[in-house]
């Protein structure tokens, strides 16, 4: 075996995520943007789903029903809410919508401080964002030293934005990253490494 590849959530991260801030229009309220994000995740085994609805749990707020629920594959959900539809997830599945403008600062400077994102549309409407942030396993910074000192080329794969992804990399010393993975995009990465180095492991 010449290379390995790694997934960055709950592999080299604890995949303890957490709500770390949660930015919104002044016509809404923090609980409010917080309850409609965690009803719509309630469902959901995502890692980042599971910190909102723990972060909602500590508030004690209660779910709203949801209708006319989806997964949008490698983006987010959508879903509907006393009849007005509501988006959540990344920046992909809601570039179409009115008002990121108005979030656009805020946004950049929590990911360039290596968080996640995840968006709230309400109909045409973007009304919210929250930041999650995950931590490097102790045990991460050796074990990837170790397959490096075997000769092993490390590559991490991660469906996160770049900024997350490569400050998990850097840290760690990978140089090999590719992020904003999609599911079957995956399979394509692995495919390109097997060709580069040959017997590859994950």
């Amino acid at each position: 075996i010449k290379a390995i590849a790694l997934d960055k959530t709950g592999t080299l991260t604890s995949g303890e995520i957490s709500v770390a801030n949660i930015y919104h229009l002044d016509t809404y309220k923090k609980r409010d943007i917080l309850q409609l994000m965690a009803s719509l995740e309630v469902n959901s085994t995502h890692p980042l789903a599971k910190a909102v609805v723990k972060e909602a749990k500590i508030d004690n707020l209660s779910y709203l029903k949801t209708s006319d629920y989806h997964v949008v594959e490698g983006k987010g959900l959508k879903a509907r809410i006393n009849n007005k539809e509501y988006l959540l997830g990344n920046l992909s599945l809601v570039e179409n919508k009115q008002g990121l403008e108005v979030f656009k600062n805020d946004i950049k400077n929590e990911l360039d401080t290596g968080k996640t994102i995840i968006i709230l549309a309400e109909n045409e409407q973007i009304i919210a964002f929250a930041s999650l942030s995950d931590t490097i396993k102790e045990s991460s910074f050796e074990g990837v030293r170790m397959l490096q000192a075997l000769g092993l080329e490390v590559a991490l794969i991660s469906g996160d934005h770049q900024q997350a992804t490569a400050e998990v990399a850097t840290k760690l010393g990978i140089n090999n990253y590719y992020y904003g993975v999609l599911p079957d995009k995956k399979a394509q990465i692995l495919q390109e490494l097997k060709a580069k180095y040959g017997k590859i492991a994950m």
